[in-house]
């Protein structure tokens, strides 16, 4: 007979799942503030970040939403993001929101505000069963002034 202290033992170590099963694909939702992402290299940053924030959660998509972006460093979007980029960019050193939405991801429809302030999308996923139709994902740059 096994004791409930082994148990408890195999359950600490890690590598027995106390509830096994099939794991059910999740979608998940992360946000950033970049404080500008003009300079590659911290473009490049936030793209190994998603990367990593993807295989950390170990979930089956993954969508992250982009703050103060401000005037992007678009070579490194373009060129290292393997999926799809929602951006309501704007023409200075401020605003500017991003949604990078995962390439396993299909988009069904996208709007921005034109305002730097504002960027939507939808998504829907064959691989996300919680997912009955589409998610609608809305990445808002608020102001936090009352002058604005």
């Amino acid at each position: 007979m096994v004791s409930s202290a082994l148990i408890a033992l195999l359950l600490l170590m890690g590598g027995v799942e106390p509830n096994p099963g099939p794991v059910t694909p999740t979608l998940t939702v992360a946000t950033q503030n970049c404080r500008g992402l003009t300079n590659l290299s911290k473009a490049l940053r936030v793209v190994n970040f998603f990367n990593e924030i993807k295989i950390k959660s170990k979930s089956a998509a993954l969508v992250m939403c982009l703050q103060e972006t401000h005037v992007m460093n678009k070579f490194a979007l373009d060129n290292k993001f393997q999926g799809t980029i929602v951006a309501d960019e704007c023409s200075t050193a401020q605003l500017g929101t991003v949604i990078l939405v995962d390439e396993s991801l299909e988009v069904i429809s996208q709007l921005c505000s034109g305002s730097g302030r504002l960027a939507m999308v939808a998504v829907k996923s064959p691989m996300v069963r919680e997912t009955p139709s589409a998610v609608v994902v809305v990445n808002v740059y608020a102001p936090n002034s009352h002058s604005e």
